[in-house]
């Protein structure tokens, strides 16, 4: 259940590739001065070629703020957009990330700001914002 409550110290949050359904970034890792990651189509195992054409390299970032621990993402003001629960975020304006939230990357560029899609391009990556747990080998989705 991504929307479950951490109950452990083994247990963090996570963006998660929906198609997948493996972690891609792990927020318990981060180091001090690892604050904050960029994601686009470098971190897609094998992106396709509409993904090579229409999501960036640099598409957005994940700002973590441990103390508070709050997870935002904020859009690189790419043409395609990011977007957050289907409603496209405002380009270099933070979205707090909850668990269970949806992030797709990419999508209409026509589509207006603040305003919910109900279909997205078959290339959109989406990612799920939930919470992983430490096993023997890595990270699962808990």
């Amino acid at each position: 259940d991504l929307n479950m409550a951490p109950t452990a110290a083994a247990v963090a949050r996570a963006l998660i590739d929906e198609s997948s359904g493996q972690p891609i970034i792990v927020f318990h890792d981060w180091s001090p001065s690892q604050r904050e990651v960029t994601i686009g189509r470098t971190l897609i195992a094998s992106p396709t070629k509409q993904q090579s054409q229409f999501i960036s390299r640099k598409h957005a970032f994940i700002r973590w703020d441990q103390s508070a621990d709050v997870v935002a993402i904020v859009d690189h003001g790419t043409p395609n957009g990011t977007y957050v629960d289907n409603i496209r975020i405002e380009p270099h304006a933070p979205r707090v990330l909850e668990a269970g939230s949806v992030v797709t990357i990419g999508g209409d560029r026509s589509n207006p700001m603040g305003k919910a899609v109900q279909k997205f391009p078959k290339w959109s990556w989406r990612l799920l914002v939930g919470n992983v747990v430490r096993d023997g080998v890595g990270w699962s989705v808990c």
